[in-house]
């Protein structure tokens, strides 16, 4: 509840300053919300249409409110003023979107899990249940949003690395944590994800906002090429298609390990990937899978020192 009243707060103080704000910028020949304001010598603006016409109806070069010359091929327009417009003009597009989200009750996301208790697994069902959400074990090109639950409860923003967290990062999906699904259920809306989005896996890092931002990973592995070699498991700890998988939705090219060249990054995978404090010299690189994942949870290309292997 207490999430509840103090973005009611956020939200009514908002409403309040973007109404006395709207007043305020208004076109003194239309009486309307500026439309292109184009700002002239004197420091007043207008809408460019209303200044132009004005202008040329009245042969007046004279500003409307102060009277003082302005000459018409010297206007320019107002940048400022055009980005607090643009501002809110978005800010009442996601307000429009949120208020038709709680009107029908209904959504088109598509959710997927990671590292949920049974507790916050219940939430969930009831979360999908109310909004009428679908959802799907494992990420695939469907899912629109990667619910991840605490991996520290000091740390809500930062999620506990999974192979389904680096898939999401790749495809520059949602990443919120928990969290967003029991406050939407207790203000009876599905709020906004913003508020709740997570920011990195080991520290904050942002990668899940600038990937989701810029539609996805797909061009940060351009112009690399790599193949994969599995080395001797006990146990099955990562699956090599999911590794190409990640890799050829950051833009990466794969090649055969009998196609390799000396531009080729090896990515080996081991059962236990651990820093190596020695440098070794090898050509084609051989790294392992660690020299991969970091690199997509920082959105930069790792040294290759340190997860180097020898041959």
């Amino acid at each position: 509840m207490k999430y509840y009243f103090n973005k009611l707060h956020s939200q009514l103080y908002y409403f309040m300053l973007v109404e006395n704000l709207a007043n305020e910028l208004q076109c003194s020949i239309c009486l309307s919300l500026f439309s292109i304001p184009f700002v002239i010598p004197c420091g007043h603006s207008f809408c460019r249409d209303c200044i132009q016409n004005y202008g040329k109806a009245t042969k007046s070069t004279k500003c409307p409110l102060c009277k003082q010359p302005f000459n018409l091929n010297k206007i320019n327009l107002n940048v400022s003023l055009q980005a607090v417009l643009n501002v809110m003009d978005q800010d009442n597009t996601k307000i429009k979107a949120d208020q038709s989200r709680k009107k029908s009750k209904s959504t088109n996301f598509f959710i997927c899990t990671s590292n949920l208790s049974d507790e916050y697994k219940e939430c969930l069902e009831r979360f999908q249940k109310q909004f009428k959400i679908k959802s799907n074990s494992n990420i695939n090109s469907k899912i629109t949003h990667l619910i991840s639950g605490p991996d520290n409860p000091n740390k809500p923003f930062i999620a506990r690395r999974t192979l389904k967290y680096l898939e999401a990062l790749a495809r520059g999906i949602w990443i919120v944590n928990i969290d967003w699904v029991i406050e939407s259920l207790k203000c009876d809306t599905i709020l906004n994800e913003e508020d709740f989005e997570i920011k990195g896996d080991e520290f904050p890092t942002l990668t899940p906002k600038i990937s989701r931002t810029r539609g996805g990973m797909y061009d940060f592995l351009r112009n690399y090429e790599f193949s994969i070699e599995v080395g001797n498991l006990n146990k099955t700890i990562i699956n090599q298609d999911y590794v190409e998988t990640l890799i050829q939705l950051c833009g990466g090219n794969l090649v055969s390990l009998k196609e390799k060249t000396q531009n080729t990054i090896i990515i080996k995978i081991v059962q236990d990937p651990q820093i190596n404090s020695t440098r070794i010299e090898c050509i084609p690189m051989i790294v392992n899978q660690k020299w991969l994942f970091d690199s997509i949870s920082k959105f930069n290309m790792q040294n290759y020192f340190g997860y180097l292997i020898s041959i």
